[in-house]
């Protein structure tokens, strides 16, 4: 199973949001950089977990996308049952 911890503090713009997430989920060079991109390739990912540390950032950042992005998310691992989504508030509770 693919892990990936994203820290959405990292994620302060629209397109280092999707640089971010592309390189931490390992989508291909054709990714479109945008949230129907984004789902169409994790909601038929193989099995991946996706931790998501300091969620209240990605709304801070990017206002009502970064709340579209949270949605995102947990859309995709509603419809694939191969990802599992996991919001967790510090590093530790991440594991790391």
């Amino acid at each position: 199973m693919m892990n990936a911890v994203l820290d959405a503090r990292r994620m302060n713009t629209r397109a280092k949001a999707h640089a971010y997430l592309a390189a931490k989920c390992g989508f291909p060079a054709y990714y479109g950089s945008n949230l129907d991109a984004a789902f169409d390739l994790l909601s038929t990912a193989g099995e991946m977990r996706i931790i998501l540390k300091y969620p209240g950032a990605l709304e801070k950042n990017l206002g009502d996308y970064g709340l579209r992005f949270l949605e995102m998310f947990t859309l995709a691992a509603q419809i694939n049952a191969n990802l599992v989504f996991e919001v967790v508030k510090s590093a530790k509770k991440a594991g790391e």
